[in-house]
């Protein structure tokens, strides 16, 4: 190395120069601390980033899936799985008129495969973006017009109620076959006493885990003011629901 003072070249472990007497190690001192405050705060930025990074990861990751078939609401969702499976049958009744015969085995198998790929295309789930302070229902659903959205802000009250709807309000086959009559529902409310978004679990844990993200939703935004309220009361009709759909078709 060199010396700072007069420039004459000095063994790296030399403590004064040979020439001028120039103290070196105050130099190196103060180049080592530098280093250190450099290192420090390269240390600390990143642990700033990394936290960072971890924060944003966990806000955006609650995505609850919704399994289970459920009956009884006229959701459009339904009436898509539906139509899936009832076309390819009367694609059949339209072949054997044209033609005076049809393979109905094949056309029942179509409308099975038929129904399974919309269902496994559209997979339904709420997701909780707290990033933009929304709430997806069906986010991952390929089709938009399945998509609810609902604004954090405006929800006020979170009611969680138990469902048990009797086999005669059945209206088609799909209710006998595939559907569950027993679910629980969570309804979104806003300031007007308004249901902006009800959501069916025919699932306990799905409830449990949708309950548990909506709460954890509160803690992080700081909304101590969403109320939750649990209704024990089992329910036997769909009027609740109803007024649900009425107030999204009015808006």
């Amino acid at each position: 190395m060199f010396c700072k003072n007069c420039g004459t070249q000095i063994n790296d472990d030399a403590k004064f120069c040979n020439n001028c007497g120039t103290n070196i190690s105050i130099g190196n001192n103060t180049n080592t601390l530098n280093n250190e405050q450099i290192q420090n705060n390269n240390a600390y930025n990143d642990s700033q980033y990394s936290n960072q990074n971890y924060l944003n990861f966990n806000v955006k990751n609650f995505y609850i899936k919704i399994k289970g078939f459920k009956s009884g609401l006229d959701s459009t969702y339904n009436w898509l799985q539906y139509g899936s499976f009832l076309v390819p049958i009367i694609l059949a009744f339209i072949v054997e008129f044209i033609f005076g015969e049809a393979n109905f085995g094949f056309f029942i198998l179509l409308a099975i495969a038929a129904l399974i790929i919309i269902t496994v295309l559209n997979p339904k789930g709420i997701f909780i973006d707290l990033i933009n302070k929304q709430i997806i229902s069906n986010k991952n659903m390929k089709f938009n017009f399945l998509k609810e959205k609902v604004n954090i802000d405006e929800i006020k009250e979170i009611k969680i109620e138990k469902y048990s709807v009797p086999f005669i309000l059945g209206y088609n086959i799909f209710d006998l076959l595939l559907s569950s009559r027993k679910f629980d529902n969570v309804s979104l409310i806003n300031d007007k006493g308004e249901r902006i978004l009800s959501t069916q679990f025919v699932k306990k844990g799905n409830v449990n885990e949708y309950i548990d993200a909506l709460k954890n939703m509160c803690n992080i935004l700081n909304r101590n003011d969403i109320v939750f309220t649990i209704d024990n009361e089992v329910k036997r009709g769909f009027e609740c629901l109803k007024k649900h759909e009425e107030n999204n078709n009015n808006n």
